[in-house]
C-alpha cells in the first residue's frame, strides 16, 4: 500500500462516480477510512471528512467508460488532457484540515490507474500513484460502488464555502 509524507492510506470504505466533464466521459474513485461515505455525501455534497485518509482518484476518457471491453490504464497526467488521471491523497485532522505539510492535499506526479471493469453498478481496478521521490507512492486494488445519488458535479467541485466537518 505505501504510505504518503508518513502518513498511511487506510481503506475501509469506497465508492464511486460516474459522469462526464463535457466533452469527456469520467470516474472518480474515493477510498477513504471515513465510514458511510456515499450516505453522507449525498445528504449533503460539501461535507469534510474529519480524521480520515482520502485518496481520490479521477479518469477521463474520450470515449465511455461504462462496458470497458478489456483492463485500461490511464497515466497519471497534470493538465487532465484526455484520456488520464489524476490521483489527491489527504488525512485530515479532527477539525477537517489537513496533517500534511502546508496544510493541502498532495496530487499525483505520475503513476498509472488501470480501469479493470466498470458497470454502472461498480468500478474495480488498480493503482500505482507517485507523490514525488521523497514524498511516496501508494499502490492497491479497488472495488467501488456506485454511489447513487451523488453526481459528478457536486462531487467534484463542491460548493466549498458551505463546508461542513463530520467526524
Amino acid at each position: 500500500m505505501g504510505s504518503v509524507d508518513g502518513q498511511s492510506l487506510v481503506i475501509n470504505n469506497g465508492f464511486a462516480v460516474l459522469g462526464t466533464q463535457s466533452p469527456y466521459y469520467a470516474a472518480a474513485v474515493t477510498l477513504t477510512s471515513w465510514p458511510n461515505a456515499c450516505t453522507r455525501l449525498v445528504a449533503d455534497p460539501s461535507t469534510i471528512a474529519a480524521s480520515a485518509s482520502v485518496l481520490g482518484l479521477i479518469i477521463e476518457n474520450t470515449g465511455p467508460l461504462v462496458g470497458l471491453s478489456s483492463p485500461t490504464t490511464f497515466n497519471i497526467v497534470t493538465n487532465m488532457n484526455p484520456p488520464g488521471a489524476a490521483a489527491v491523497f489527504d488525512v485530515t485532522t479532527s477539525s477537517c484540515g489537513s496533517v500534511l505539510p502546508g496544510g493541502n492535499s498532495l496530487q499525483a506526479t505520475s503513476g498509472t490507474v488501470t480501469l479493470t471493469s466498470v458497470s454502472s453498478t461498480n468500478v474495480t481496478g488498480t493503482f500505482s500513484v507517485d507523490f514525488g521521490s521523497t514524498v511516496g507512492t501508494l499502490t492497491g486494488s479497488f472495488s467501488a460502488p456506485v454511489c447513487a445519488g451523488l453526481s459528478f458535479g457536486e462531487f467534484v467541485d463542491p460548493d466549498a464555502g458551505a463546508a461542513t466537518c463530520e467526524p
